[in-house]
């Protein structure tokens, strides 16, 4: 079930049936896609281990870091900074904070941040090239998708995934 607007920001989280053989549910495997700005993450299917993706999605959308200045930032600009927090090249005090992208959207070389303004929530998302020889994604020409969506459009995805993983 997508929750969300897919033209702002949405996620569609299913557990899949087929792929839970264990019968206390342990790993709960289903799928997992953001949709920003009409785009899909990631552009293909992936196993999502949902009992350990969807609580540190949940808690980074719970707590998004309130900067005013990276909210108002021209998308392209927010987006190589937030990476840039998230990853810095000297691989030393980086900052998840911003960082709302789930393992499985990561293996397909998807990054998703969130900044809010203090009312709303801003995500930004691009699929990237992993450059091997700098241990980097490449951020030149990238197509940063974004969307803005509420405080309650938040606490309705929230709400969706504490169901989910209440029904494992």
């Amino acid at each position: 079930m997508i929750i969300g607007d897919p033209y702002k920001f949405a996620i569609d989280m299913q557990k899949i049936e087929e792929w839970n053989y264990s019968r206390d549910n342990t790993f709960l495997n289903g799928v997992l896609l953001f949709f920003i700005d009409g785009a899909i993450f990631p552009t293909e299917i992936r196993t999502a281990t949902l009992i350990s993706e969807l609580e540190p999605l949940k808690n980074v959308l719970e707590n998004p870091i309130i900067d005013k200045r990276l909210f108002n930032m021209e998308k392209g600009d927010a987006y190589m900074e937030l990476y840039d927090l998230t990853f810095p090249e000297n691989d030393a005090d980086n900052n998840y904070g911003y960082h709302l992208t789930p393992a499985s959207l990561s293996e397909d070389h998807c990054h998703v941040f969130c900044v809010s303004d203090g009312l709303k929530t801003r995500v930004l998302g691009a699929h990237l090239d992993y450059l091997f020889d700098r241990s980097r994604h490449n951020l030149e020409n990238i197509q940063v998708k974004e969307g803005v969506v509420s405080k309650e459009d938040v606490i309705r995805i929230i709400k969706y995934i504490d169901q989910l993983l209440e029904k494992r």
